[in-house]
């Protein structure tokens, strides 16, 4: 841990702090977003949920048991006491997974992080911090900021900054303070200055690739045994991850084969779209896999009507549920990287030791790209992937540490 610096990144609501982590992770840093932190511990039929429907009562649920967030946001921050209630409720359970989250990322050799979180001094977070880092931004700018967001009025956007701590405790309390006023062009200069500071980075040099960001693997449940082999969740990804393979539209390229799946399995989940992701050598370890564990599995067809449509259904529906019918995509390619020989001849042994079949490897390139998918709603953030090619087609290969190198249509 001696050479790891971890960040905690801190400020009012409204300050504007993911813009600075965005900045920071393209720097090279992990994130550790406490709020997504306190989704998990909030889940439906969790501890913490259960006490929260104690203090604040039980129409902070829908009818299905899960949380209202906006429910119990009009309740706890109504004023400083209840601000604490809510707070002495989840931040227990969210110290307990940051702390899992920073020894995940230091196992796996990360020695930048940064910890963001609006409630970092209240949770008692800053324990785990080398350094504290403020975002602050006028009062003003934070209302607006806030009204938009949250689909709020100016009365309740108000109510919520005087809930929360003063610019005076974050100055008093803090190493490092970005002031966030303006846009993107006008941070990075802040950004730049912070890192000089860190020691980690001449402001003047180019900016690192942006790190893959993580993802949330849905759970899947056999049939027969209730096993879930990690090829399953290998597999499972197009699912999870087919929001953003649109993302991928890189028009003119080389993956022009890999995008068009994606964009397939999106638009029409089917045997077919879905049996194209995977060349022929993976199917037929996985239809061996999944044999293994229910009998009735003989055909590609056979895993994916009965494993895999329907959560690919389900994954398509919530695309059109967030962006709507008529959504448009921009992409940037911040860089494309041919593999050496060396790295791809790794990939090739890599898989097949995973699946136990020889696939040859033509090329294969390092992707980095910035995205915004828009429509009713908006998402934005970076992709990384490695692009392989296997008998004339593109596929993309993501790396598991217990199984070596599984291909799926895309990763984050």
């Amino acid at each position: 841990m001696s050479d790891v610096i971890i960040v905690g990144m801190t400020g009012p609501t409204g300050a504007g702090k993911s813009t600075v982590g965005k900045l920071l992770r393209q720097r090279g840093f992990s994130i550790i977003d406490a709020d997504k932190t306190a989704r998990k511990v909030t889940e439906k039929g969790s501890p913490v949920l259960a006490a929260l429907c104690d203090a604040f009562g039980d129409d902070i649920l829908s009818e299905d048991g899960s949380l209202i967030r906006p429910a119990l946001a009009a309740k706890a921050f109504v004023d400083k006491e209840s601000l604490n209630k809510l707070n002495s409720i989840t931040h227990p359970a969210i110290l307990s997974l940051i702390e899992a989250e920073i020894a995940s990322l230091t196992e796996a050799g990360k020695t930048k992080i940064i910890l963001d979180a609006p409630q970092l001094f209240e949770a008692g977070a800053e324990k785990f911090c080398t350094f504290i880092l403020s975002v602050l931004s006028d009062m003003e700018t934070r209302i607006e900021r806030i009204m938009c967001r949250d689909s709020i009025s100016r009365e309740s956007a108000v109510t919520r900054i005087e809930a929360q701590k003063s610019d005076e405790f974050f100055l008093s309390h803090s190493d490092f303070v970005v002031y966030n006023n303006s846009d993107e062009d006008a941070l990075i200069p802040q950004i730049d200055e912070l890192m000089e500071k860190l020691g980690l980075k001449n402001p003047n040099e180019k900016p690192e690739p942006p790190q893959p960001q993580n993802i949330i693997v849905p759970q899947i449940t056999t049939k027969k045994s209730g096993r879930k082999p990690l090829l399953i969740v290998a597999i499972i990804l197009v699912a999870a991850l087919v929001i953003t393979g649109i993302a991928l539209m890189i028009f003119g390229s080389n993956y022009n084969e890999a995008i068009n799946k994606s964009v397939a399995v999106i638009k029409n989940p089917s045997v077919k779209t879905i049996e194209e992701i995977y060349p022929p050598q993976v199917w037929d370890y996985l239809i061996k896999l999944y044999s293994d564990i229910d009998p009735s599995i003989d055909t590609a067809e056979d895993v994916i009507n009965t494993y895999l449509l329907d959560g690919t259904n389900e994954i398509s529906g919530k695309m059109y549920d967030d962006f709507g019918t008529d959504w448009a995509i921009e992409c940037e390619v911040i860089s494309d990287e041919a593999l050496e020989e060396e790295a791809i001849s790794k990939i090739s042994a890599d898989l097949e030791k995973s699946t136990g079949r020889t696939m040859e490897i033509s090329k294969a390139y390092n992707v980095y790209l910035f995205y915004t998918i828009s429509g009713a709603d908006t998402s934005d953030g970076f992709l990384n992937f490695t692009a392989i090619k296997i008998d004339g087609e593109w596929y993309v290969a993501k790396q598991y540490a217990e199984i070596g190198w599984k291909l799926s249509i895309l990763e984050f």
